[in-house]
This record gives structure tokens, C-alpha cells and sequence, in this order.
């Protein structure tokens, strides 16, 4: 599960380093009691597993992509 994210990063690393620096700054950790596919707070960015695994490479893309914003715009879930 964790290549899939690995995979991502790899690929913003040239082409989207502001999102690679803010993933830098929070701990990817697995939740499987989210009923969301992921979200983010706390210095985490927490991902369902069981969810994750269901959704093609683009959207966990779209969704990693959308909790990295929400952390730079200071929108994580309280």
C-alpha cells in the first residue's frame, strides 16, 4: 500500500515540489476505522487501507493531492 503513495511522491518530486515538501511535513499513517478514503490533521495524513485499495492509482493521486492542499490552505478536520 505505502509503494502506491511512495509512487506519487516519486512522481511530484520534479513536477510538484511544493505538494512533496508539505507531505514531508506530516506522517503517513494507516486508519481503518476512517469511513473516508483519507483525510488529514494533526501532523497526519491518515488513509483508509480497505478503501485505498479499491480506487485506481489517478484518484488516490486526486485524493492525496486534495488533503495536501487542504493542510497548505490550513483545513485539516479538527
Amino acid at each position: 500500500m505505502r509503494k502506491r503513495f511512495e509512487d506519487i511522491i516519486t512522481k511530484w518530486f520534479l513536477t510538484e515540489p511544493a505538494l512533496v515538501e508539505i507531505y514531508m511535513t506530516h506522517s503517513l499513517e494507516e486508519n481503518k476505522s476512517l469511513s473516508c478514503v483519507m483525510r488529514c490533521g494533526k501532523g497526519r495524513i491518515e488513509y483508509n487501507p480497505n478503501l485505498v485499495a479499491h480506487i485506481s492509482d489517478d484518484k488516490l493521486e486526486l485524493f492525496l493531492k486534495t488533503e495536501i492542499i487542504r493542510i497548505l490552505l490550513k483545513h485539516p478536520y479538527d
